[in-house]
């Protein structure tokens, strides 16, 4: 595979200051929350609106997974030398 170093676009395959191919990407997605405002806890809702008390592992695994359908926001990293470009925004 031939070393292309990442340019302004976010294209390419290594970094562009020392040229390693260990170069990771940084995403952010959007999650919302809701919380309570005197006890400071997290309030998870069904379909229908109604208060689930007790979340099961799949429901919060569910939750984060649905999340990740739109990146809002993205940064390439170099794992060798700490190198990070500017962020991306679609």
């Amino acid at each position: 595979m031939e070393k292309v170093p990442l340019d302004e676009y976010g294209e390419g395959n290594c970094c562009p200051n020392c040229e390693s191919m260990k170069v990771s990407v940084l995403y952010q997605f959007p999650l919302s929350v809701e919380k309570d405002l005197n006890t400071n806890r997290e309030i998870l809702r069904d379909l229908d609106g109604n208060k689930i008390i007790k979340p099961s592992n799949r429901m919060l695994a569910n939750r984060y997974k649905v999340s990740q359908n739109d990146a809002q926001l993205w940064v390439y990293e170099c794992r060798k030398c700490g190198w990070k470009s500017n962020p991306f925004v679609p």
